[in-house]
C-alpha cells in the first residue's frame, strides 16, 4: 500500500516538472517573439515596451503621443493609464492560469481572487466611462486610452480630429479629478 502512495507522489512530482518545463518553454518563446518584434519596430524608428504580457509600440500609443505633445497633462495621462489597466484586464478575460497579472498559483482561492480583481476593475472602468460627456468622448476613451490607438486613426483631421481630442482630454481630466490625480500633478 505504501508503494502506491510513493508512486503517486512521484507521478505528481513529474507532472509538476513537466508543467514548469512547458511554462518555461512558452516564456522563452514569448521573449524571442518580443525580441524579433522589437527589432522590426527599431528598424521603423520606434520602440516597444513590455509590462508582463502587455506589449506596446510607443510611437503609436495615442495616449503617450498626446502627453508628449502637451495636449494632455500629467494628471490626465495618469488617468488614461488607470483606465488602460482596467480596460486591458477586463478585456483580456480569463486566460491561462500561468499569468494573471502577477497572481501565481492555482486552486479555488486564487481563482476567486482573480475573479474579484476583474470584477473590481470592471466596476472602476464603468465608473470612469460614466464621466464621458457624450458618445464621442466615450469612444475616444475606449480606443485611445484603452486600446492605445491614436486620435488620427479615429479622425483624420479638421473639426472631427479637434472634437475627438477635446472630448478625450475632458473625460481624462474628469477621471483624474475623480481619482484624486489633479492635486498630485499640480
Amino acid at each position: 500500500m505504501r508503494s502506491v502512495s510513493l508512486q503517486e507522489r512521484e507521478r505528481r512530482r513529474l507532472l509538476d516538472v513537466e508543467r514548469w518545463a512547458q511554462a518555461r518553454k512558452e516564456e522563452q518563446s514569448l521573449q524571442a517573439h518580443f525580441e524579433s518584434l522589437s527589432a522590426l519596430e527599431s528598424a521603423r524608428g520606434g520602440r516597444l515596451t513590455r509590462q508582463g504580457d502587455r506589449v506596446r509600440a510607443e510611437g503609436r500609443d495615442g495616449l503617450l503621443s498626446l502627453y508628449e505633445k502637451g495636449v494632455i497633462g500629467e494628471a490626465a495621462y495618469g488617468a488614461g493609464l488607470l483606465y488602460r489597466n482596467a480596460f486591458e484586464t477586463v478585456e483580456r478575460g480569463p486566460r491561462s492560469q500561468l499569468d494573471r497579472d502577477g497572481a501565481r498559483g492555482s486552486g479555488p482561492a486564487e481563482a476567486m481572487a482573480w475573479a474579484e480583481r476583474r470584477s473590481h476593475l470592471f466596476g472602476r472602468m464603468r465608473a470612469m466611462e460614466a464621466l464621458a460627456a457624450d458618445v464621442r468622448a466615450l469612444w475616444c476613451l475606449r480606443l485611445c486610452a484603452g486600446e492605445g490607438r491614436t486620435i488620427r486613426s479615429l479622425a483624420g483631421g479638421g473639426r472631427g480630429h479637434g472634437a475627438a481630442t477635446e472630448g478625450l482630454r475632458q473625460v481624462l481630466e474628469a477621471i483624474a479629478e475623480a481619482n484624486g490625480l489633479k492635486s498630485r500633478a499640480a
